[in-house]
């Protein structure tokens, strides 16, 4: 091959190399549960402009996609807690997309009541999946983004579903962002210290988010 021939052959590979990591990239966020409304949201429009601690929020962050090998490897998980509207979901979303671009690896995104709602309704006689059909669902991504742990009833029958999912996440060795509107005292509480002993294991974080709301500036 010539020299000319040969490098507009490798180009050509690039391209086409670019277009499939694209179409992965878009399945992945597809089946990713990531709702339309965080699938914008990436480091780069994050805000920092109104508490230095948002700052380090951002790093820890960007630390987490950058060495998610390892932090894989040792089931590593991160906790957002804080105030609502001061964009928890965001960061957390944001580090799931940006994972599934760098290493078109799959990630979940879940609602911790929608989760413990599709649970509960294997319990009904004439359900076609089982309880474990679901629980598994929740435990076989590579990252599982689990929003608004905290809000829920607080009956034992829901921390115990709570405590499946992180605990099986835990044992099979997967890293989960927990995202609640609690301050880690109360997280602490409304999950029991064995949920957040395996949340703290292999290097996880918790990052406080104590800075106003973002909703209603301008």
């Amino acid at each position: 091959m010539c020299p000319i021939c040969e490098k507009e052959h490798k180009e050509e590979q690039k391209k086409y190399e670019s277009i499939k990591k694209q179409e992965k990239f878009n399945g992945l966020i597809a089946v990713s549960g990531i709702p339309p409304r965080f699938q914008s949201c990436r480091f780069d429009n994050f805000k920092t402009d109104i508490h230095k601690d948002q700052s380090h929020a951002l790093s820890v962050a960007h630390a987490y996609v950058d060495n998610f090998t390892s932090n894989s490897q040792q089931g590593a998980c991160l906790t957002f807690c804080g105030k609502p509207g001061t964009g928890k979901t965001h960061l957390a979303c944001a580090v799931g997309i940006a994972i599934m671009k760098t290493m078109s690896t799959n990630i979940l995104y879940a609602k911790t009541y929608n989760a413990l709602l599709e649970i509960k309704k294997t319990f009904n006689k004439n359900a076609e999946l089982s309880e474990m059909d679901i629980v598994n669902k929740f435990l076989s991504p590579s990252l599982l983004i689990l929003d608004e742990v905290g809000i829920q009833f607080g009956t034992e029958t829901e921390k115990i579903l709570i405590y499946q999912i992180i605990n099986g996440r835990y044992e099979f060795i997967r890293p989960t962002i927990i995202i609640s509107n609690q301050t880690k005292e109360e997280l602490t509480e409304y999950l029991g210290e064995r949920c957040v002993d395996r949340l703290r294991e292999g290097g996880g974080a918790v990052v406080p988010f104590g800075w106003d709301s973002y909703r209603g500036r301008k």
